[in-house]
């Protein structure tokens, strides 16, 4: 094997996987084991899961599933970008990546640098953040967990309380379409009973949005 072509990913996690697999430059692409492709590219945390091909005479095709950034997690000073399925990206300056959502966790929770968020309140986050992706609603700046407690706030300022984790797609749902559909912004809306959303355009008014 002389040549490693990467199909797959942006520019920077091919060339991540082309370091990776460098050391098996020289073998033949005959003897070369599944095992020895798949643990080197697999350990990369930038990548989801990877395939590949023999190309004869001399290339390895590798077939590239990036991890998909959804929120950076916030650790005290320390930021992390981390995936759909809650794969530790990687490590990001303070102020980087400001177009996803923040999630602030304890400091003595456990985050790796590749490996999978085990937190059960990063794990509540990132269920609310993912039907986010399918739909049309401001951009969220970050997101409060607590017990029973889910809220976005977007990035203009105002919330979208969730309640507890049942039935987020058919929350999120509503609160796209009461967002669409609204004259102004409001200080928050409710959508913990999705059958009677609740909005509240300042601190002195509250009216229910007809669902």
């Amino acid at each position: 094997m002389r040549q490693i072509e990467v199909r797959g990913g942006a520019p920077s996690v091919a060339e991540e996987v082309r370091r990776s697999l460098a050391p098996l430059r020289g073998t033949s692409l005959v003897s070369l084991r599944p095992e020895r492709v798949e643990r080197r590219v697999n350990a990369l945390s930038t990548v989801a899961r990877a395939t590949y091909d023999r190309a004869f005479p001399n290339t390895l095709v590798v077939f590239v599933v990036p991890e998909q950034p959804v929120a950076v997690f916030r650790r005290g000073s320390e930021s992390w970008l981390v995936s759909a399925r809650g794969r530790v990206i990687r490590t990001l300056p303070r102020r980087a990546r400001l177009e996803l959502p923040r999630v602030w966790l304890a400091r003595d929770v456990p985050l790796s640098l590749g490996g999978l968020v085990t937190d059960a309140h990063a794990l509540r986050a990132l269920r609310a953040l993912l039907p986010l992706r399918q739909l049309r609603v401001p951009r969220v700046r970050s997101l409060r967990s607590g017990p029973g407690e889910l809220t976005l706030v977007l990035a203009r300022g105002d919330e979208i309380r969730l309640g507890d984790e049942s039935a987020l797609r058919l929350k999120l749902a509503v609160a796209e379409r009461v967002l669409a559909t609204a004259r102004g912004r409001f200080a928050y809306l409710d959508v913990t009973l999705p059958q009677r959303p609740v909005a509240r355009e300042s601190l002195k008014s509250q009216l229910e949005v007809d669902g």
